[in-house]
C-alpha cells in the first residue's frame, strides 16, 4: 500500500475536474481527503474534508462520521448486519457514527422526498 506522500504524487486531482455527482464518498485523513469516484477510482486531495465539502453545495454531501461524508445520490442501502454501515455505489462502504445517525436518517428522508 502506498503512503499518502507516494499516492499524492501519483494521483492528486483538482476539484474543478470533478462534478459533485461523480463523487461517491469523501474520506478524511488529517489534512488530506480521499475522494472515491463513481467510476471506481479514488484520488487524493491536499485539503481537509471540511474544506472539500465547503466547495460544493451542502445538498450533495452528508457527514456521517468524523472521517466520512457520503453523496446521498450514491447511497444504496444500510448493511443488514450492521445498521451503522452504509453500502454505496460500487460496493463502497462507509460508517455512520452513533452521534450522526439521526442527522443522516433525516437527510436521507429529505433527499428521498425531493427525488420521489
Amino acid at each position: 500500500m502506498d503512503t499518502i506522500e507516494q499516492y499524492k504524487q501519483k494521483k492528486e486531482i483538482k476539484l474543478s475536474n470533478v462534478k459533485p455527482n461523480d463523487i461517491v464518498l469523501l474520506k478524511g485523513s488529517g489534512n488530506y481527503t480521499w475522494v472515491y469516484l463513481a467510476n471506481g477510482s479514488k484520488r487524493l486531495l491536499c485539503k481537509t474534508m471540511h474544506t472539500v465539502m465547503d466547495e460544493y453545495e451542502p445538498m450533495f454531501f452528508v457527514r456521517t462520521h468524523k472521517s466520512y461524508s457520503v453523496n446521498l445520490n450514491h447511497f444504496k442501502y444500510q448493511d443488514k448486519h450492521d445498521e451503522l454501515t452504509l453500502v454505496l455505489t460500487n460496493g463502497i462502504k462507509a460508517e455512520v457514527s452513533r452521534r450522526k445517525k439521526k442527522d443522516f436518517l433525516t437527510s436521507l428522508n429529505y433527499h428521498n422526498y425531493l427525488h420521489n
